[in-house]
């Protein structure tokens, strides 16, 4: 008891510093993004070709390191992206803006581990994209 007492007295009888704040507000954070991002193009309706088509139209865009596989599934309605790398989803809004796909469908799910910058699941709405249109 004596010691909470103690205590108690010191936190409000003892003389205090204010707190080092910085004088500019709290620091903002740059992030940095790759010039030429690499991102993985996924084929989530089940017809086939279409995700090597896509990765050949983002290659000619200026895409790196694009890889082309199966999603876990054939019944993707709708084609999304996923931005793994910066936090303002900033690779997912510039892929969307390339190929076509409405912002809406953008979202960040931060991924360290893998070695690209954003995923695209193409769905059955696949002929939409800029990358199926004359």
């Amino acid at each position: 008891i004596l010691g909470f007492v103690g205590s108690w007295a010191w936190r409000f009888f003892a003389p205090h510093e204010p707190a080092n704040l910085p004088a500019s507000g709290p620091e903002k954070k740059v992030e940095i993004l790759r010039e030429i991002p690499r991102v993985e193009v996924l084929n989530g309706c089940g017809v086939s070709g279409i995700a090597a088509k896509v990765g050949n139209f983002l290659r000619k865009r200026g895409y790196d390191g694009v890889n082309t596989d199966n999603y876990r599934t054939f019944s993707v309605d709708s084609t999304f992206i996923i931005d793994r790398r910066s936090l303002r989803a900033e690779y997912g809004r510039r892929l969307a803006e390339v190929l076509g796909v409405p912002r809406a469908r953008v979202s960040a799910i931060l991924n360290e581990d893998l070695s690209l910058e954003a995923t695209v699941v193409l769905g059955k709405d696949y002929r939409q994209l800029k990358a199926f249109r004359p």
